[in-house]
């Protein structure tokens, strides 16, 4: 994300970096700021909103896009703010 309008920002349980992204659904979701070999989840801006795309079960990222981890797989805290689905 090189657009200076989403710049990361500070997770308040863990202090880690996190880019806040929403999803097609309309959700609010962080993602880990440090990208993942094993993320599946892209961020992209569309008009200027950050957009969270999850990859699907057997979709594989295309040339360029960069995967991330959702913040709540990482963060210490990760399970007490994630929602129930």
């Amino acid at each position: 994300m090189s657009d200076p309008r989403h710049a990361p920002k500070k997770c308040r349980s863990c202090g880690g970096s996190v880019f806040w992204g929403q999803t097609e659904g309309g959700r609010a979701m962080p993602v880990d700021a440090v990208p993942h070999p094993e993320g599946r989840v892209i961020l992209y801006d569309r008009g200027g909103t950050v957009i969270a795309r999850t990859l699907k079960q057997d979709e594989q990222p295309k040339p360029g896009e960069v995967t991330r981890r959702p913040h709540h797989m990482t963060c210490p805290q990760g399970n007490a703010w994630r929602r129930a689905r």
